[in-house]
């Protein structure tokens, strides 16, 4: 009939309600599908989220936070009926917490059990005092998200979060501080962990074990971190890491973490002189020896006590990573049949030093680790058949690239025993080492590998073989036929050989290792002057590994030189050149440089390149969808020796070029401020001159501060806090009567800590404690900010001739108890390289015995945000802060 039409379908009634359309893979016409990825969504599934806040939930006069989020908790779960739900901790229940230091959680666990519930912590500081914060179990969905941060004691063997049998949980933007451990993954599998950061922790960020396979984490960050950052415990196979960072940052160490710190000597080669070093805590990222199929790609992971990254497992591949400063080798494979791709190794490895008693002179400088790459059995592990392509070595200690034995291991006979040592004092050893923690043991064709229980290592074997134990390897697999263990060790087949227990961990045919094993090494380049490739003597003949020289491109992997430097992007571009590694050095006629586009002359496609800033002047990246694409459309300027990572994609005349990694995060312009202030050393933990005798020579008394005096003697000297840790007393010499300023000052120039302010006015305060005889002529502390774009050295009044001043004047009371603050009238400009804010007391009359001040909790932070000071580190807060 005319102007008839058919009854609405499934599809008009599903594009009227706004589904997305689909094309099937077969082609054909738009589908409109209330479905995602091909899977049919339910009616349940397809019902508005839960969201519901803290706040929505009534707390009980006196009901302490932790259990008032549990109550919240349980609620939400009935209400949900296990459909998805969310708690938002932030929004108005924050109004209602007086605690000055963010809630407290206490000793218990927040148990989140049976159900989908996600923790929203955004913008919060939660902190607890017991070994776990939040617990997920038999969960189906849900995890904690949100820039939040979570503060837990130093004091525990725990993980502040852990997930067990809870497949799939997401953990996303969340903090970690001072804690001992970050989040467990216990037989969970397909859990998600993204832009997560851990500072100042003693143990693991992240752990995967026990049946948590697949998991992923991306951009997993860990500063002052004293274990793993990403740990991939038994059984937890095919783990992806995408962009892990790891470092050390001196100044921000607590006292706990200061016995982490390990140390190399100075050194030299034909390649120039290498200061002494600082590392802590153990790997990057490691891997067991019962895992396969892990994939780590990008990042940067430097300044390890270890090797910055481990593996044990088998299958493994590392690809486009940097791997710096790292106590022993970049990268080192235990394991077999793993894959290294375009890793970068730089400065790895340490020196070790004879010392003449009686001069006290250096005798002689010898490194004693360090290579970009090396191959080893460790750990339980045989290394066979491992592949290194593409690998650039520059400036490591020991070698560049290295095939090592098994020396670590012993094969185990009946009875046999260490020898002691029985020279006379002051003669050589004749001691033997007989027995290690692992022993090999040949059955059926293969060699097995077994490690000792315990934490003593065997100085001893016992009369009791693994076959007269009855222990079966199956000849194709080379795997025990043997049930494994219910009790103690659960899930490893073990051996009893009368003395001591041994747990089973890999095996290799006999004649293939469990030395480095068919390892081959292609493309690779390497600038040590006497040690581009090395293999152990102790390897037997026929191990028959094979190294490339001089280096060629493969596939998947373009090989790079040394470091080249550019001085200029000319307007906007930036030409690189045919290194991966690159130096940017601009000038001072040329200033700051700005770049929205990079160049090859060589058009290499999906090449990679490493750029390091090597003086003061700022290279700022501007995201350009059609030439340069940066994280997250953000904006990224390197400071003085900080580092930017991009690769190409396309061909010539026709690629972009992507941004992958780095030393700085990027920001949005004018994003938010993080809600942390900038508190640099702000307790004067870490000191360089515990008592300074202040005159007209600047000097850096703690890391990041200074102070000078002209007009009069001073002295100032490390203080027990008042209100946190430590602080500085500046006293007038008693009896003297000068009286020009007491300055002290902080200066700021971190790239990420810049980001913070600039744009904004910056605000400045600290806890000051007057002495008895404190003569202050005006009453209260003065400041003044000032700003440089190009650093300059500081003047008798810590004030560089070049700075510029966006605010000056008398300190005002803030409110809180003891503190001072002060607000600049102008706007810290964008371009400011750093920052420094100097304060001062001007004396009257003679000094009298007490004619001094204490200074604590100094902070900076965005006008308007009302930070608090963030105390670092509480790993006992009742007995280092007083709480």
């Amino acid at each position: 009939m005319t102007g008839s039409r058919s009854p609405l379908n499934r599809n008009d009634i599903l594009h009227a309600l706004g589904a997305e359309p689909l094309v099937p893979l077969t082609g054909g016409k738009a589908k409109y599908a209330s479905y995602t990825g091909g899977v049919l969504r339910s009616l349940e599934d397809r019902t508005p989220r839960l969201r519901l806040e803290l706040a929505d939930f009534p707390r009980p006069e006196g009901q302490s936070f932790r259990l008032w989020m549990q109550t919240a908790v349980n609620t939400l779960k009935a209400m949900a009926a296990g459909s998805a739900a969310t708690l938002v901790v932030a929004g108005s229940a924050m109004a209602t917490v007086s605690e000055p230091f963010g809630p407290d959680m206490g000793g218990t666990a927040v148990s989140i059990t049976n159900c989908n519930i996600t923790i929203d912590i955004e913008g919060c500081a939660l902190r607890h005092t017991g070994a776990k914060a939040f617990e997920f179990s038999g969960c189906i969905g849900g995890g904690l998200v949100g820039n939040g941060t979570l503060t837990g004691p130093h004091n525990t063997s725990q993980y502040q979060v852990r997930a067990v049998d809870s497949p799939g949980l997401v953990f996303r933007g969340v903090n970690f501080s001072t804690g001992n451990s970050g989040i467990e993954a216990y037989n969970s599998p397909f859990c998600k962990f993204s832009d997560i950061t851990f500072r100042e922790m003693v143990a693991v960020g992240i752990k995967a074990t026990r049946g948590s396979i697949g998991c992923e984490f991306t951009n997993i960050s860990g500063r002052n971190l004293a274990g793993f950052l990403i740990y991939g415990d038994r059984w937890s196979h095919r783990g992806t890491v995408v962009n892990p960072r790891k470092w050390m940052d001196e100044s921000k160490l607590t006292t706990l973490l200061l016995d982490e710190v390990e140390y190399s000597a100075a050194g030299s080669d034909s390649r120039g002189s290498y200061a002494a070093s600082k590392y802590i805590g153990e790997e990057g990222v490691g891997v067991t020896v019962d895992n396969e199929g892990w994939t780590v790609t990008g990042g940067e992971i430097a300044n390890v006590a270890d090797n910055g990254i481990s593996i044990s497992a088998k299958y493994c591949r590392v690809s486009n990573i940097l791997l710096r400063d790292n106590k022993h080798d970049g990268l080192h494979f235990y394991g077999s049949f793993n894959v290294a791709v375009n890793v970068t190794g730089l400065n790895n490895g340490k020196y070790s030093q004879e010392i003449d008693p009686e001069t006290g002179e250096v005798v002689s400088s010898t490194p004693t680790n360090g290579y970009c790459v090396g191959v080893r059995p460790n750990a339980g592990a045989c290394a066979l058949g491992n592949r290194i392509l593409g690998c650039i070595s520059i400036g490591n200690r020991l070698g560049d690239f290295s095939d090592g034995d098994a020396q670590l291991y012993r094969f185990w006979e009946a009875n046999k025993a260490d020898v002691p040592n029985t020279a006379p004092p002051g003669q050589p050893s004749n001691a033997v080492d007989n027995v290690k923690r692992y022993a090999m043991y040949n059955i059926n064709g293969w060699t097995t590998v077994w490690t000792a229980e315990g934490t003593a290592v065997p100085t001893a074997m016992g009369g009791v073989s693994p076959v007269a134990y009855g222990i079966d390897i199956d000849a194709a697999t080379g795997l025990p036929k043997n049930a494994p263990s219910t009790g103690d060790n659960e899930g490893y087949v073990r051996w009893f050989d009368g003395l001591k227990w041994y747990y089973f961990r890999s095996s290799v045919k006999i004649g293939k290792g469990p030395w480095a094993c068919e390892t081959s090494w292609r493309g690779c380049y390497g600038d040590h002057p006497t040690r581009n490739y090395y293999q152990s003597s102790f390897i037997p003949a026929g191990a028959g590994n094979s190294f490339e020289n001089p280096a060629v491109s493969v596939s998947d992997a373009y090989v790079y030189a040394v470091e080249e430097v550019v001085a200029k992007a000319q307007s906007g571009v930036l030409t690189v050149p045919a290194a991966g590694l690159v130096k940017l050095n601009a000038s001072v006629e040329d200033g700051n440089q700005t770049v929205t586009a990079i160049e090859s002359p060589l058009g290499v496609v999906h090449q990679r390149v490493i750029l390091r800033n090597g003086n003061s002047r700022r290279w700022t990246f501007v995201h350009n969808a059609d030439t340069l694409r940066m994280m997250g459309g953000y904006t990224v300027t390197l400071g003085n020796n900080d580092t930017i990572e991009f690769i190409q994609v396309g061909a010539f005349d026709d690629y972009i070029w992507a941004h992958v990694g780095g030393s700085v995060q990027g920001r949005p312009a004018g994003g938010r401020f993080t809600g942390r202030p900038i508190v640099k050393n702000g307790e004067f933990q870490h000191w360089l001159n515990t008592n300074v005798a202040v005159g007209t020579v600047p000097t850096e008394f703690v890391h990041g501060f200074w102070a000078a005096r002209f007009g009069g003697q001073a002295t100032l000297v490390r203080a027990q806090g008042s209100y946190g840790r430590y602080g500085f007393e500046y006293q007038r010499d008693e009896g003297t009567n000068g009286v020009g300023p007491l300055y002290f000052a902080a200066v700021v120039d971190s790239e990420d800590e810049l980001a913070d302010l600039r744009g904004r006015q910056v605000v400045a305060k600290y806890k000051m404690t007057p002495g008895a005889n404190l003569s202050d002529a005006d009453g209260a502390p003065t400041c003044s900010i000032f700003y440089e774009t190009v650093p300059g050295a500081l003047d008798s009044d810590l004030a560089p001739s070049g700075a510029v001043v966006i605010g000056s004047g008398t300190m005002v009371p803030s409110g809180v108890t003891g503190e001072w603050m002060f607000t600049t009238t102008s706007i810290l400009p964008i371009d400011a390289a750093r920052v420094i804010a100097r304060s001062s007391v001007t004396p009257v009359g003679v000094a009298g015995p007490a004619d001094k001040f204490k200074v604590e909790q100094f902070m900076l932070a965005p006008a308007g945000t009302d930070a608090d000071f963030e105390r670092q580190a509480p790993e006992n807060v009742a007995q280092r802060l007083g709480l």
